[in-house]
């Protein structure tokens, strides 16, 4: 009932807010938009159905809901960098206010590392940490600014899907393990949810198709319920995520925006992606790109972040890489460093911190 002052999320959207304004004008905020169907009675929007029954959003085995859309009529995403105005009731953009600084690779890749080991260790301070661990770039870094806690940490790797013991993102992080005399802890999650716990896991993912429940099940009965899981969740907004080899496109247009998300070409996509686009191109006049901003307000902060909205289910998550000072840094070196093939910044920052784990490969058997 506070009708002052305004609600805001952390930087990547990773603790995801929706907003509904009720018949009488009050405004509603939740986590998820199932929350307002509880609270109200709801149906699937006619947008939100006709998305529902795409042909791509059938085909695909994750989805997430473009730009601020939701299935409900009325209920939004409120977005990265924007704020839910109590008074107005309405969202606003708050960032970026300032011109767009580049940052040398070194100067980057020490400003990140000292953000990262001292968000580990003030964590450390606070509870108990888990760290999932795979063969990519993401979570090494992450467990790297451990280094000085590492014998604390709970390390997992999760078999889902079609992985296997021999595959990388098991493989690999067992080797590490190993050789720094570390316990690693190897998890099948491709075991099916009891009927109770799948129960829940469907009255929190309302308008989400995927095949997260057995990795969220599986988290919940083998790592100890009191850790904190750290991720690495969130470096697609710093890694040219939408123009891969640092090479940006001449102009960028709504199509490629569509084509780009691989969402279809519902009329929801259209019209969802062309309101942000309207909305977010000023930040362009500031020296932002256009398809970072993308990245990190509709890939991230929808996508990425309904697995983090799932997995509390489970334990609470913790992504380091959600933090302006680290953000802002990291965005700031050049492309070139920050692209595919190496993606340079990330490999010198995880040796920055424990070069030892600089050593082993990332994803070896990725062509």
């Amino acid at each position: 009932h506070c009708d002052t002052g305004v609600v805001f999320n952390d930087p990547a959207g990773m603790r995801t807010a929706y907003y509904y304004l009720d018949a009488e004008g009050n405004a509603w905020l939740g986590t998820q938009p199932g929350l307002f169907q509880h609270q109200f009675i709801m149906n699937i929007s006619p947008e939100g159905a006709s998305y529902m029954g795409s042909a791509r959003f059938v085909e695909k085995l994750e989805t997430w809901w473009p730009g601020k859309s939701s299935p409900f009529t009325g209920v939004y995403h409120l977005h990265p960098n924007h704020y839910f105005d109590l008074k107005a009731k309405r969202p606003a953009r708050y960032w970026p206010v300032t011109p767009f600084k580049r940052v040398p690779l070194e100067e980057g890749v020490r400003i990140a590392a000292k953000t990262i080991k001292g968000m580990m260790a003030s964590a450390r301070k606070r509870f108990p940490l888990a760290v999932s661990l795979s063969s990519g770039l993401d979570s090494r870094m992450v467990f790297a600014g451990c280094r000085d806690v590492a014998d604390d940490v709970f390390i997992v790797s999760m078999m889902y899907r079609h992985l296997t013991p021999e595959s990388d993102d098991v493989r690999v992080p067992s080797e590490m393990a190993r050789s720094l005399d570390l316990d690693h802890h190897i998890i099948d999650a491709r075991v099916d949810m009891t009927s109770e716990f799948a129960e829940v896991y469907s009255a929190n993912t309302t308008g989400i198709k995927d095949d997260w429940g057995k990795m969220v099940y599986s988290r919940y009965e083998h790592v100890p319920q009191n850790y904190v899981i750290l991720k690495g969740t969130g470096s697609e907004i710093v890694r040219c995520r939408y123009w891969p080899l640092g090479v940006y496109p001449y102009r960028v247009a709504l199509r490629d925006l569509v084509n780009l998300a691989y969402l279809g070409n519902d009329p929801l996509v259209i019209s969802s992606f062309r309101e942000w686009m309207k909305e977010a191109l000023p930040t362009e006049k500031l020296g932002y790109k256009l398809l970072d901003m993308f990245s990190w307000e509709n890939e991230v902060g929808n996508w990425y972040a309904l697995g983090q909205v799932v997995n509390d289910l489970s334990h609470q998550d913790f992504a380091p890489i959600s933090n302006r000072r680290l953000i802002n840094a990291m965005l700031g070196v050049h492309p070139k460093f920050r692209s595919y093939p190496e993606h340079v910044m990330e490999r010198r920052i995880t040796a920055y911190l424990w070069s030892d784990l600089a050593k082993f490969p990332y994803t070896p058997s990725r062509k």
